[in-house]
């Protein structure tokens, strides 16, 4: 659903900011290509799943990669002391252009005809990027300030499947108050593993650039208020001869 160039083209213009005129910068478009690859995985499956879900998916997935790698070129933007400011930036983001990005190309396709699933994708594009910046946050604040990969890539996906059950839990609540033999669980948790997968699959690559290249990494510090991650420097034992200059 997305305009064919218009998120890229603002992309190109984040890089032509004064902080992201370096090479390593453009390593974003790494990120970006892994989120087309996963729209076209996704795609190329309808002919063994359900077309609709697929599309829905599908239509989110552009959106958010296009949100989030405009956060990792903006991260000076959403640094802050507090780190629960820097989460309310980050999700205005994330959240903010993922959804803004959906719309112009739910526009752009002029699509009236299927209004109730242009609905579900802005709502499945809401719910992730509430998911994707509150996970990475959390992730980061269960790494106790210090910057450990591995650590932070195992708690960023367990926040990942608890937030997409507090994001679906106000639904489970009604339903449960409303009529609770209507309760479906196995959906419920369908729904919550799905939602989860995809906000996941869709930061992954961004997390993995923001391991490997030393520009992104020191972003994701900033914006996760996260210190070290430096090799400790080698103890070397003085000779016995500067121990007698000494």
């Amino acid at each position: 659903m997305l305009p064919d160039a218009l998120p890229w083209l603002v992309l190109l213009g984040l890089l032509a900011l004064p902080r992201n005129r370096t090479a390593g910068a453009w390593w974003i478009w790494a990120a970006v290509a892994c989120g087309f690859g996963l729209e076209a995985l996704l795609r190329s499956a309808r002919t063994v799943l359900p077309s609709q879900p697929i599309e829905i998916f599908a239509s989110a997935i552009l959106a958010l990669t296009f949100s989030v790698a405009a956060l990792w070129l903006l991260v000076g933007a959403v640094e802050r002391k507090s780190r629960f400011k820097a989460f309310l930036l980050s999700l205005a983001i994330v959240g903010g252009l993922g959804l803004t990005a959906y719309l112009v190309g739910a526009i752009t396709a002029q699509n009236t005809s299927q209004s109730i699933e242009l609905v579900f994708e802005g709502i499945l594009v809401l719910m992730c990027g509430l998911i994707i910046p509150a996970a990475l946050n959390l992730g980061g604040a269960l790494c106790r300030r210090r910057y450990r990969p591995i650590a932070l890539l195992v708690w960023t996906i367990i926040s990942t499947v608890v937030v997409a059950l507090l994001v679906l839990l106000p639904l489970l609540i009604i339903a449960l108050v409303s009529n609770p033999a209507t309760v479906i669980w196995k959906e419920m948790f369908v729904g919550m593993g799905l939602l989860a997968g995809l906000s996941f699959a869709i930061l992954a690559p961004f997390l993995a650039l923001g391991f490997a290249n030393s520009l992104f990494r020191e972003r994701l510090k900033s914006l996760l208020q996260l210190a070290g991650g430096e090799r400790p420097a080698m103890i070397v034992p003085l000779s016995p001869i500067e121990q007698v200059a000494r």
